[in-house]
């Protein structure tokens, strides 16, 4: 895929006021909601949905790793699942919180480092927040962490970056714009590829331009994130008690290939 440059010149860009941020969504979380308005959570969580009923009818306590705003967890509170979250952004948790959903336990912590004292049916982590854990030890520590807080033989189902996809086609620069009433919205997002550490940067720049006042703040981030290929995956699941059920193509439940971005993997606690 080629890359695509855009120019914004039609902007005069204020002096530098830019928050900068390491921590992923530490700027954009007051935006996170509408730069993802135009995402199907229903549909993706019926998805999931179906791969729960598929594997285990009788499943009932859902642990939610990275929940964000709460998107996926209404709709599996509406399923009529009782759902404990973990998020480690406590502004999104915020606005997950007054969302008020009905048997949704919101709390702030670490995916890699938590203790509930409890067992759950199934655990889920949605929307890449896997690939947000770069370095092995992040990524064997969440996996003994929700090994622990599952039930014998219950599921840890979560999506990734695909290694294919991602050295075969390379991610671009895309652009989007969003309106409210208020502002105008514009998000850059420039990637950088690191093929050595299977890690991408993805530099974002959010331009909000008052639609009164034509001013433009402009607020700069950048998500590092790894990708996956599936026999890490197996190696990890063995390493932290888990036994590789499922692998295919998030959505669509399609067989995985150099084409596929996001791959679902679905574990079974041994």
């Amino acid at each position: 895929m080629r890359k695509t440059r855009f120019t914004l010149s039609r902007f005069k860009m204020p002096e530098d006021k830019s928050s900068h941020s390491a921590e992923p969504f530490a700027a954009l979380n007051q935006y996170y909601d509408l730069l993802y308005a135009d995402k199907d959570y229903r549909s993706e969580s019926n998805y999931i949905i179906s791969i729960i009923k598929k594997y285990n009818p009788q499943a009932k306590e859902l642990l939610e790793l990275g929940f964000g705003t709460a998107n996926y967890s209404r709709h599996f509170s509406d399923a009529g699942y009782n759902v404990t979250g973990i998020e480690k952004n406590e502004q999104m948790a915020e606005v997950a919180r007054s969302k008020r959903i009905s048997g949704f336990v919101p709390l702030i912590g670490d995916i890699t480092d938590f203790t509930l004292n409890r067992k759950f049916d199934f655990a889920v982590s949605l929307f890449h927040v896997i690939s947000y854990l770069t370095e092995n030890k992040s990524v064997v520590s969440c996996f003994k962490r929700v090994a622990e807080h599952l039930n014998k033989n219950s599921l840890f189902i979560f999506d990734v970056w695909y290694t294919p996809a991602v050295y075969m086609q390379q991610p671009e620069t895309r652009i989007k714009r969003l309106n409210t009433d208020c502002n105008e919205v514009f998000r850059l997002a420039e990637p950088e590829v690191f093929f050595e550490q299977n890690l991408v940067q993805v530099n974002y720049t959010l331009l909000v331009k008052n639609k009164v006042s034509l001013r433009c703040d402009v607020l700069k981030e950048s998500h590092l994130l790894r990708h996956f290929s599936t026999p890490e995956i197996i190696l990890i699941a063995e390493i932290c008690g888990f036994t590789l059920l499922g692998c295919e193509e998030f959505l669509t439940g399609n067989k995985p290939s150099e084409k596929t971005w996001g791959v679902c993997y679905i574990l079974k606690k041994q």
